[in-house]
């Protein structure tokens, strides 16, 4: 890789989300959602960085790609990016949750945006235990860009290779430990300063039955 296009990569996000399920008949996407992508990509941008965005791209509904088109520039444009944001939706965006496994694949550094007192699937919930994620608490739209924009100026920086993992049967001193972005779900926490709800026997953010995983 180049130093142009490393520089370019460091200073690249893609920002996903349920897209398809919020357009109306008419081709016109849910304001209030709409108001959310846009503030983040607003607030990125604002910030200096290179924002990679469906919804913008395809005019927020009114100009659908074809399946083969949108899967290919997706795709590219995750693995073009040093750092993976969405919003996993409730109910479960089908979309979302491909791009989800394609950016932990990668190894990218994920954040998640999870709405308070919402089911998530499991792989979502656990998803920290084998891939580098934070996982945010969606809040008013002013405190989200900023929680994100912190989230995004750690992340940025560092290296988008999956860490070198030791075998199961290796002696517990050669195991990667914690990271430490994982403590805070594993606590219950949704970021540095706000706790999700907590419920016995599962994270703070709770999810449906594996059969939705």
């Amino acid at each position: 890789m180049t130093t142009t296009a490393a520089v370019r990569q460091t200073r690249s996000i893609f920002l996903g989300g349920p897209f398809k399920a919020l357009v109306d008949t008419d081709g016109a996407m849910d304001t209030r959602a709409r108001a959310r992508f846009e503030a983040l990509i607003e607030g990125l941008e604002a910030a200096g960085y290179q924002v990679h965005n469906a919804h913008r791209r395809e005019s927020w509904g009114a100009k659908f790609l074809t399946p083969d088109e949108c899967t290919r520039l997706d795709y590219d444009e995750i693995a073009a990016s040093s750092v993976f944001i969405a919003f996993p939706g409730h109910p479960a965006s089908p979309g979302t949750h491909i791009e989800i496994g394609w950016a932990s694949a990668m190894g990218k550094p994920i954040v998640l945006l999870l709405e308070e007192g919402r089911d998530y699937a499991f792989l979502v919930r656990g998803l920290h235990t084998v891939a580098d994620v934070t996982y945010l608490t969606v809040g008013d739209t002013g405190s989200l860009t900023a929680d994100v924009l912190d989230a995004v100026r750690r992340l940025a920086g560092q290296p988008t290779e999956p860490p070198p993992r030791a075998p199961d049967s290796a002696p517990a001193s050669l195991r990667p430990g914690p990271h430490p972005r994982r403590a805070f779900f594993a606590a219950g926490r949704g970021d540095q300063g706000s706790p999700l709800p907590e419920r016995a026997g599962s994270p703070a953010v709770t999810g449906p039955g594996p059969a939705q995983a």
